[in-house]
């Protein structure tokens, strides 16, 4: 059996109630987190770019833009997915896939349920079953499709957002495993283009891919089933594992009564609005200053020793932008050691200019870490950790190593942190947004979170 058509049955075949409610809550979680930041990434110039070209090219819908009007469910999915990780606060998915599992399946689950109709469960369900395909399909692929320089956010993502969008479209198992294999042509996204603003692009057009897919395989579009593991097909092309290329082995799919949204669960909820590559160096220099006591001009030297898998996309020590900051350990361990705080307001570009900042960063050294490279070959989570060492110009050496992101499945970030976040975002009280999704499961439509979505304040930060 074809691996689409074996992905298809698992979309097809599940039904709502038979998700055990930890799904169900973590899809909630993730609605809660993702509508806060695609609020707040509105406010960001690459939303701000994508979101002022939806009437240009999706006209009118009944699916919701983040502070606009209605549009075609592809265009919604295309800007608020953009929007949703343009201020690279989204939550992230450590083991296996290294990338952005919500900025994706929230918008594409959320603008085909309002062009639907369709209730908040199904929309969850939704959520649940495209989470599945991604990590699916990621763990057949990396760490060589991540290691080669392809951004698994919007290469597998798409698969994700076909799923999703093919459940709530009512399709068939076999349309389903054909939207798998037009979403394989539609595939993009490249790391080069970390630090401006096409990498939330690489959402939008994932959200924006699986649905036209859906909707394409729907209206009886062709496509190879056998796509995935055909000699030519997207796992050797796209540089997955090489072994086993008639696809027959172990390819990754989930064993039955097990859901990764729950175990292993949502890899990262993010603390702080950058890469998450950087969140263990940014924890660890704050507790180094709070507990030490010392100031930014007492710093001699910081060394940060990182994954060696981390270092191509954040050792920046020279960015020229906000979103080139947010992908520089060096600059993110700068604004933490000057302002004891990492927020959505150090990126801006006028931020970079301040010669404490740029005199501080020049002290900022990235190394690989030897014994993490080591001790983690595979995505298997425990390659985000960081060692930081900070020598003062007493003579004093300080040293702090963090194994694990603050927000990640062994240390959960604390609901005030995340209410307080939420309400950063939206710029108002949590209990709004928080109240809506928490009705989700036995909300009729989706129609009362869409309008907090078009009446959301849109501007510039």
């Amino acid at each position: 059996m074809a691996y689409f058509d074996e992905l298809a049955e698992v979309v097809t075949a599940t039904r709502a109630e038979d998700l055990p409610p930890e799904a169900v809550a973590a899809a909630q979680e993730s609605y809660l987190d993702t509508v806060a930041v695609m609020v707040a990434g509105r406010r960001a110039p690459a939303g701000a770019v994508v979101a002022g070209a939806a009437a240009e090219l999706g006209g009118r819908g009944r699916s919701s833009v983040v502070g606009g009007d209605g549009t075609s469910a592809a265009t919604a999915a295309l800007v608020n997915a953009t929007c949703a990780h343009a201020e690279d606060f989204d939550d992230a998915t450590l083991l296996g896939f290294g990338g952005h599992t919500s900025a994706i399946l929230v918008p594409t689950t959320l603008a085909v349920a309002e062009e639907v109709g369709a209730p908040g469960v199904e929309a969850l369900a939704a959520y649940v079953v495209g989470y599945e395909c991604i990590l699916a399909i990621a763990e057949a692929m990396n760490p060589s499709h991540y290691e080669k320089g392809f951004h698994p956010t919007s290469t597998i993502g798409v698969f994700g957002a076909a799923a999703a969008a093919a459940r709530l479209y009512g399709l068939t198992r076999a349309q389903t495993a054909t939207a798998f294999a037009i979403a394989a042509s539609s595939a993009s996204g490249i790391k080069a283009n970390f630090g401006t603003g096409t990498k939330p692009l690489h959402c939008g057009r994932a959200g924006e891919g699986g649905i036209t897919a859906a909707v394409l395989a729907g209206r009886g579009l062709t496509a190879n089933p056998g796509a995935f593991e055909a000699r030519q097909g997207f796992r050797t092309v796209f540089d997955g594992r090489a072994a086993d290329p008639a696809g027959d082995g172990d390819r990754g799919h989930r064993k039955p009564g097990t859901w990764q949204v729950v175990t292993p669960g949502i890899g990262l909820r993010k603390a702080w609005p950058c890469c998450g590559s950087i969140h263990t160096t940014i924890e660890a220099v704050l507790q180094l200053r709070e507990e030490a006591g010392f100031t930014a001009a007492e710093v001699a030297s910081v060394e940060c020793a990182l994954h060696a898998r981390r270092l191509p996309h954040t050792n920046r020590p020279d960015p020229d932008t906000g979103d080139q900051a947010r992908f520089s350990v060096q600059a993110c361990a700068a604004f933490a050691l000057l302002d004891g705080r990492v927020d959505v307001g150090s990126f801006g570009d006028q931020q970079l200019a301040r010669p404490d900042l740029r005199e501080l960063m020049a002290r900022v050294s990235v190394v690989a870490d030897p014994e993490a490279t080591a001790g983690s070959p595979e995505m298997d989570g425990r390659d985000f950790g960081a060692r930081v060492t900070v020598r003062l110009r007493d003579g004093r050496t300080l040293r702090r190593g963090i194994a694990q992101p603050v927000g990640s499945p062994d240390r959960q970030l604390p609901r005030s942190w995340l209410d307080s976040k939420v309400q950063d975002c939206v710029r108002g009280p949590a209990g709004e947004l928080r109240a809506v999704v928490d009705r989700l499961p036995r909300l009729a439509d989706l129609g009362e979170l869409g309008g907090q979505l078009r009446s959301a304040g849109t501007e510039a930060r």
